[in-house]
């Protein structure tokens, strides 16, 4: 190869490294014997600090599973609640503010044991996912739907 067809090359494969950018999705872990897909009345815990979307996110993709969703703090979990929900995100600025990283976590109300949780970070070279995406995904892994099956 000639050197500017070389030095085109890398140049090409720096550029499409840097514009589409880099995220990972953790495997969901899952632990006890719940059938989520029986579990059909949730409350999410209403993160510390600014939300920026991912509430009303969780609860749209909990609904959309048949689930009946409250929100409020965790000392304010309804009686009859079958899991409660607590995320936690992380945004970061880059032009515009973008997720940085989000857990979300099922607990049992009974003894606070974690019944599944996913988490999502974005890499240096990040990408601009948006909540409903991302929500979407790491429900969709902590009830055991295949990876990938919600992000673009």
């Amino acid at each position: 190869m000639k050197p500017p067809v070389l030095r085109m090359l890398v140049a090409f494969t720096a550029m499409t490294f840097l514009v589409t950018g880099c995220h990972t999705v953790t495997p969901a872990t899952r632990s006890g014997q719940h059938d989520l897909t029986s579990l059909k009345r949730a409350h999410v815990v209403i993160a510390q600090g600014k939300d920026r979307g991912f509430l009303a996110e969780i609860e749209r993709v909990l609904s959309g599973r048949g689930v009946t969703v409250t929100r409020g703090t965790q000392e304010a979990i309804p009686a009859g609640t079958q899991f409660y929900v607590l995320y936690r995100d992380k945004w970061k600025w880059d032009m515009v503010m973008y997720p940085a990283q989000i857990t979300i976590s099922f607990h049992d109300p009974a003894g606070n044991a974690v019944i599944g949780s996913a988490e999502f970070k974005n890499t240096w070279f990040h990408t601009f996912p948006d909540p409903p995406e991302i929500a979407a995904e790491l429900i969709g892994q902590i009830y055991g739907d295949a990876p990938g099956t919600h992000m673009k």
